[in-house]
């Protein structure tokens, strides 16, 4: 091959790799740009409104109510009056989404607490129940210990009757109050299990009561006493010792009442004393008997416990065979059972709108955790798709780059040889003409 045509060789290969290699760049840094445009087209903005920051503890706005010292303290003022009950407790399920930490939290809990206690107090048996179970689902979201809301909902499930829930939230929140020392809370709750056993007659759970009654450092406490003897007055019934039964429940009078509703506490005591007497048929002691405790249930508003002592008055003027006193006791009955229909009818119907009121503001506050979570996760989402495309492209360029620095060292070791080969060639040709 002559030098022209060797020449002629080299500068159309070193044309054609130069012209690829160009392509190659504009063509990685159009990819480069469309990327970044589209990475840009698809980044939201960060100025949305509908993000909330999770609220510190002791925030003005995360507790819309003074929170009292004590659940049991029993003023309820400050949640206002009844008929704005509702919007209280909406406002409690509002501010449970912007809990942010485990203080907050505690305190969120606490505030529940009285709200459910003042609901159960004022006969909302179901809003009580709802309160409460939030407050357990908090607690157990953030971690927290906290044997009072168990302890309420065992307290709000043994008057309802349901037993078995009762005795089984007890027991958690008995064991958690022996664990911290907590004894006087600890004997409330044998109590509340007393009274979930004696209302599913269960003599085993009534003597494991009695047992824990009078052992350290339970029988050391005064309020013991009345479990003590509502126990055995109880296992005295079972047993149909009945003259047992009588003296545990005259016994009872004499412990002084455990609780601040001295009313409650005598007519409870007097409904044990008069089944004593009516166990030992001494149906007129008996009867007196019943017509006290009767007469505190109706002075407490305790329509269920007020029929039922009607019931047994009506048996035994039934027996006793005091016609007039019978018709009365069973026009009463009568009356009762239509004053709780109708109680439950309106309770039924209070229940149906907090329950719609209750949904629709889950609803509410679904959408707000949405947007303050769910659409923040996306947005850091597609803030990391972005960056990922952007690191893959900024590898890409600088592969493409390292190989177009490669290509310009072969171009100049192919000029160089190329210049080299020219005056080599340049050089021969002078000898060949001489």
């Amino acid at each position: 091959m002559s030098g022209k045509a060797r020449r002629a060789c080299i500068c159309k290969s070193f044309i054609g790799k130069r012209s690829v290699r160009n392509l190659c760049c504009r063509v990685s840094l159009y990819l480069y740009i469309i990327g970044v445009l589209f990475g840009l087209s698809t980044l939201p903005s960060c100025r949305y409104s509908g993000v909330m920051e999770p609220l510190d503890a002791g925030s003005e706005d995360l507790l819309p109510f003074p929170l009292e010292d004590s659940v049991n303290s029993g003023d309820f003022s400050w949640l206002g009056e009844e008929d704005t009950l509702f919007q209280h407790f909406t406002a409690l399920l509002q501010n449970r989404y912007q809990i942010g930490n485990p203080s907050a939290a505690r305190e969120w809990v606490d505030q529940v607490n009285q709200a459910g206690v003042y609901a159960f107090v004022k006969g909302h048996t179901a809003q009580g129940l709802s309160l409460f179970l939030d407050a357990l689902e908090v607690s157990m979201e953030f971690g927290i210990e906290d044997p009072y809301t168990q302890a309420n909902l065992a307290m709000l499930y043994a008057t309802v009757q349901d037993y078995d829930k009762a005795w089984d939230l007890s027991e958690q929140s008995f064991r958690m109050f022996e664990e911290s020392g907590q004894y006087e809370e600890a004997l409330l709750m044998i109590g509340n299990r007393l009274t979930c056993a004696m209302g599913g007659a269960s003599v085993p759970g009534v003597e494991w009561c009695l047992g824990k009654l009078e052992s350290e450092p339970y029988d050391t406490l005064p309020m013991a006493c009345f479990s003590q003897c509502r126990a055995r007055m109880f296992l005295g019934l079972q047993k149909k010792d009945y003259a047992e039964a009588l003296h545990w429940a005259k016994a009872s009078l004499c412990c002084g009442p455990n609780s601040v509703d001295t009313v409650a506490f005598y007519a409870s005591v007097y409904q044990d004393i008069a089944m004593a007497f009516q166990g030992l048929e001494v149906y007129d002691s008996a009867l007196f008997y019943y017509e006290r405790s009767y007469a505190g249930y109706q002075q407490k508003q305790y329509l269920e416990l007020t029929q039922a002592v009607r019931y047994e008055q009506i048996g035994l003027y039934s027996l006793s065979g005091n016609t007039a006193r019978y018709r009365e006791c069973v026009q009463e009955y009568m009356e009762l059972s239509r004053t709780l229909q109708e109680k439950s009818v309106r309770s039924e119907q209070q229940n149906l709108d907090y329950v719609i009121l209750q949904r629709a503001q889950e609803r509410r506050m679904a959408e707000l955790h949405y947007d303050s979570v769910y659409k923040g996760e996306i947005i850091r989402n597609q803030r990391s798709v972005f960056l990922s495309l952007t690191a893959l492209l900024s590898l890409g360029l600088a592969f493409l780059f390292v190989l177009y620095l490669n290509k310009r060292r072969k171009e100049r070791m192919n000029r160089l040889l190329y210049e080299k080969t020219r005056k080599l060639l340049a050089l021969e040709h002078p000898k060949k003409e001489e």
